[in-house]
C-alpha cells in the first residue's frame, strides 16, 4: 500500500518520527551527504554551510572527522517552512 502526504497539510504537519517512519518503509538511508542535500535544495555547499554558521539551516551530524550528513525529514521540513516563508499565500 502506497501512503501519500496531504500536500496541502504540509510536511510540518507530520511529526518527524512519522517521516523518518516512510523513509524506513520505502528502504531509503534516513540520512543524506552534503552532496544529496545540495542537489535536493538546490543549494551549493559554501551557501549550505554559511547558512549553518548563522542558523538558517539545520546543523549536521558529524559522521566522521571529515563527512557529515543530515537527517532527511530534518531537511525536507526545512525545505517546507522555507517554501511558505518564500512563497506567496
Amino acid at each position: 500500500m502506497v501512503e501519500f502526504i496531504d500536500e496541502d497539510a504540509g510536511l510540518d504537519s507530520i511529526p518527524a518520527e512519522r517521516i523518518l517512519e516512510l523513509v524506513l518503509k520505502h528502504n531509503q538511508s534516513p540520512i543524506m551527504s552534503v552532496q544529496e542535500v545540495c542537489d535536493f535544495v538546490k543549494i551549493s555547499k559554501p551557501v549550505i554551510y554559511r547558512m549553518i554558521k548563522t542558523g538558517e539551516f539545520p546543523p549536521p551530524l558529524k559522521t566522521t572527522q571529515r563527512q557529515s550528513a543530515w537527517f532527511k525529514h530534518e531537511v525536507a521540513r526545512w525545505l517546507a517552512t522555507r517554501r511558505r516563508e518564500v512563497s506567496p499565500v
